[in-house]
């Protein structure tokens, strides 16, 4: 079952708005994820896979 265009439009401008209205809430969570120390490794190997790609994109 999938949604109509109008529909899809409808949900996407709602949650536009729900995470504009919690944007303290969304960040909060993000930095309490970044800061547990499990996660900082796959930081590092995020980013470093996104600058590696990058330098492919270019060539």
């Amino acid at each position: 079952m999938t949604l109509s265009d109008q529909a899809l439009e409808k949900r996407r401008e709602y949650y536009r708005q729900y995470r504009e209205r919690n944007r303290e809430r969304y960040n909060e969570i993000a930095r309490n994820w970044r800061a547990k120390p499990e996660n900082k490794l796959k930081i590092q190997q995020y980013n470093q896979q996104y600058w590696e790609r990058k330098v492919e994109e270019e060539q």
